[in-house]
């Protein structure tokens, strides 16, 4: 039980850790039953399970991962502070920021906008943000919706996901969790992922895998912060119906 081990993670090995912080990293979710280990007692690497002092009890069943890296705060620690309000509401900022962003630079650049089919003018904007969310995830860990709400979603190792990763993550959003923008589809996925994720604490696309939804308190400066935000983007998308109306003209 004294001996140290080693973990290899997809790009290195992790350690040296006693037996009890590998069973305190295993009930958290940050490697499981086949994550390949080493330790001077055994002949070779082997997976947890096949070495016997690491078989998985129901007390050492990782539950959904959301974690604070602030350990101070137990209110950011619980597991019950999925804030699916918040996460939709994060997501709803992304979509109509980068919508913004887009219909103004057509109209900068001339580039005709589609206002015979706006529905699918609009599907053709969400399906194009999910390969923009992933390089932000892949690069900073969040997106403008995810900063105002201060979260960030990581690996469990506490990096950034990988670019692939991250558009595998945004794609199932997109599919599972928003129906592709189709409406009535749309809102029936939305609403099936609100109760999901308020029951059973972890989301379609993340279940299965080990993303880490980090969550830091919301203070107050930062709620002023998402108000002023709210009247910028307010105000830009008055200015952005004026650009397609002048263009329309």
């Amino acid at each position: 039980m004294n001996r140290l081990w080693y973990y290899f993670s997809e790009k290195s090995k992790e350690g040296p850790f006693s037996f009890h912080e590998m069973k305190d990293k295993i009930h958290e979710g940050i490697i499981d039953q086949s994550t390949v280990v080493y330790s001077d007692c055994l002949p070779h690497k082997q997976k947890l399970m096949d070495i016997e002092m690491f078989q998985v009890t129901d007390e050492d069943q990782p539950g959904p991962v959301v974690r604070s890296n602030f350990p101070e705060k137990k209110e950011e620690l619980s597991k019950h502070k999925v804030r699916p309000v918040l996460r939709f509401i994060a997501r709803s900022f992304d979509y109509f920021i980068f919508t913004i962003f887009v219909v103004c630079f057509m109209a900068l650049f001339k580039i005709p906008i589609p206002l015979q089919s706006p529905l699918f003018f609009c599907l053709g904007i969400y399906f194009v943000w999910n390969f923009v969310e992933a390089l932000l995830i892949a690069s900073f860990g969040t997106t403008p919706g995810k900063f105002l709400i201060n979260m960030k979603i990581l690996s469990a190792d506490r990096k950034h996901l990988s670019y692939v990763k991250a558009l595998k993550r945004s794609f199932g959003v997109y599919i599972l969790g928003f129906g592709l923008g189709v409406p009535f589809l749309s809102l029936a996925t939305m609403l099936l992922s609100l109760f999901w994720l308020s029951i059973k604490k972890e989301t379609f696309w993340d279940k299965g895998h080990k993303h880490v939804i980090v969550y830091h308190k919301i203070g107050m400066f930062r709620a002023i912060g998402i108000l002023l935000f709210i009247l910028v983007i307010v105000y830009f998308g008055f200015l952005g119906i004026q650009l397609i109306r002048a263009q329309s003209a």
